[in-house]
């Protein structure tokens, strides 16, 4: 399972974030793409499925994402329930992104655009246990709540590259299906990893095929 968000640069859904986030791993040419938060990344090139499974086959830490949102007017409101399940300590931190799909101008349709940033929150969690975060981002005119999609990514600062800590766990509120058992669900064994992509754009660049659905 991918989770995109697309940072745009000189566009219209360009941002101060999402420049700083391009100077921060480096990139200078269109598209590039960082999977897991850095661990491994392509400049210049399309994203491709098979550097998407590479990187999700290494270990890392276990560590259960189980996200909701909710819109009150115009705020979007959002919770994420962050758990250990390799029975140690992890160090970490969790940043939680507003993404919105279905955009369409001019005949292009653009999915996973980068919006806004709920929160970004060091975490220490002891082994076993759980911690619940929430932020709060009001939604502009120009955006529909139905399309807003809440993506939430653990990074592990034990594993620490030259672009920062590595990304471990992605979910987001429109598959979050892991339950953390305390909030009164079963919790399935989980058997992949998923992937935290970010992806910069130009304007006019798509995101194709069923990665970006």
């Amino acid at each position: 399972m991918a989770h995109f968000v697309v940072f745009h640069l000189q566009d219209i859904w360009s941002t101060t974030y999402s420049v700083e986030r391009a100077t921060e791993l480096d990139f200078t040419f269109v598209p590039s793409h960082a999977y897991d938060g850095g661990y491994a990344r392509i400049s210049g090139a399309t994203v491709e499925q098979s550097g998407i499974e590479s990187v999700a086959s290494r270990n890392v830490h276990l560590v259960e994402l189980t996200v909701s949102s909710s819109t009150n007017g115009s705020v979007l409101n959002a919770q994420v329930a962050v758990a250990e399940r390799n029975g140690y300590s992890f160090s970490g931190e969790v940043a939680a992104y507003v993404v919105e799909n279905g955009i369409n101008i001019d005949g292009v349709q653009w999915n996973s655009v980068y919006k806004g940033q709920l929160f970004r929150q060091g975490v220490f969690l002891k082994p076993n246990s759980y911690i619940v975060l929430s932020g709060n981002w009001s939604i502009p005119h120009d955006s529909k709540p139905d399309n807003l999609q809440v993506v939430a990514v653990a990074f592990d600062k034990s594993t620490v590259g030259r672009y920062g800590p590595y990304a471990v766990q992605s979910a987001c509120d429109k598959d979050s299906s892991v339950v953390i058992p305390e909030f009164g669900g079963w919790l399935p064994l989980l058997v992949t990893s998923t992937i935290f992509i970010t992806a910069f754009m130009f304007r006019r660049l798509r995101v194709k095929g069923n990665l970006t659905s």
